[in-house]
């Protein structure tokens, strides 16, 4: 059943990405337009819609294979086809944690980058052995501790593990949850492309970039969306659909 609020879809058209089995498929957005008094256009596949969005970038090639790089899944779209892996930004957030100890929201800061020891109240060690002096002293209970900065400054979150130690450990995280997943789907897809546009919000963070790419062939041109040339690395699925409207 469909439920709307008289006159909520005003003059506004809609688009619709149904999630269905291999059971027999009727699209409903025949149906939805007669109840709803507005234009229904069905995305053939949230992977579709996430190609025609990262196509948007500022000279992208038309047959440029898609990957997004979501929470859940990993979607891989070429021209025909699309594949969906299990496993992606929030496979990676679980590693973290359960690796580090620390909780899932502390984990979706430290996957993201570079951290630090808190070696003193007021020195840093890098993971490339640079110090850094910083004048607010840390917490005494954080000293000893990997630390990533967070929205509220430091996050502590291991203490097992040098930095360097935890430099290697990350990327091959990384290489293992998104390099590998993303070669099993083009795999799968049995496509050779000549270019690929990365988006999705994992996308954001320049060691998946390059875990990605690593994990692709080495005549393959990888370079990360920047949807509508204005919108970054997300919203590729939004604005597909927009561009499917025509």
């Amino acid at each position: 059943a469909v439920v709307a609020r008289a006159g909520a879809p005003g003059a506004r058209a809609l688009a619709l990405a149904a999630l269905h089995a291999d059971a027999p498929y009727v699209d409903p957005a025949p149906e939805l337009s007669r109840r709803l008094g507005v234009p229904v256009h069905t995305a053939p596949s949230e992977a579709w819609a996430a190609r025609q969005g990262a196509l948007s970038t500022p000279g992208a090639d038309p047959a440029s294979l898609m990957v997004d790089v979501g929470a859940g899944t990993i979607d891989v779209a070429g021209r025909a086809r699309d594949v969906v892996a299990a496993g992606a930004g929030e496979l990676l957030t679980a590693c973290v944690a359960a690796l580090s100890g620390s909780t899932m929201a502390v984990a979706e800061w430290a996957k993201r980058g570079p951290a630090v020891r808190l070696e003193s109240p007021h020195l840093l060690l890098g993971e490339d052995a640079s110090r850094v002096f910083q004048g607010t002293p840390v917490r005494p209970e954080s000293l000893g501790a990997l630390a990533v900065w967070g929205p509220a400054g430091l996050l502590p979150f291991d203490r097992d593990r040098a930095p360097g130690e935890w430099r290697a450990l990350r990327l091959r995280l990384k290489a293992d949850v998104l390099g590998v997943n993303v070669a099993r789907a083009l795999r799968t897809l049995d496509e050779r492309p000549r270019t690929v546009v990365l988006v999705g919000g994992a996308m954001g963070d320049d060691e998946g970039v390059a875990s990605v790419s690593r994990a692709l062939p080495s005549d393959v041109a990888v370079g990360r969306g920047n949807i509508a040339g204005s919108l970054g690395h997300r919203y590729a699925v939004a604005y597909g659909l927009l561009r499917s409207l025509g």
